[in-house]
């Protein structure tokens, strides 16, 4: 099964290369500015590392504030430079992570309600 997953991957990043290579009417390195990598790294690390949201999440965060910070365009990178900081240090989990983590104690809280109605004193 591991294998599969593998030609799974294989096959739909080959074809994410092919849709973009006919877009932009060439392919190669020169596609991927370190700029765009550092946007996608921060993305992932924004939105949580390890979680399936977690990416398309931060990247949603990360356009919300590009967009914002258009305006004020000589602090755009610090601007975005410190959304990233403040995420790693307040958030090591990512957004996908928090979410997760306050979803489960809602439940948790739920439950011990439930439980707590149910037992008679």
């Amino acid at each position: 099964m591991p294998v599969a997953g593998l030609a799974v991957s294989a096959f739909f990043t080959g074809l994410a290369g092919a849709v973009q290579a006919a877009h932009f009417k060439s392919a190669g390195p020169s596609l991927f500015s370190p700029a765009l990598l550092l946007f996608l790294l921060a993305a992932i690390v924004i939105g949580g590392v390890g979680r399936f949201w977690g990416p398309i999440l931060g990247t949603a965060l990360l356009m919300l504030a590009d967009e914002g910070l258009k305006e004020v365009s000589d602090y755009r990178n610090i601007g975005l430079g410190l959304l990233i900081a403040a995420f790693v240090i307040v958030m090591p989990q990512g957004l996908a992570g928090w979410i997760g983590g306050v979803t489960e104690k809602s439940r948790h809280r739920r439950l011990e309600r439930s439980q707590g109605a149910r037992r008679p004193d």
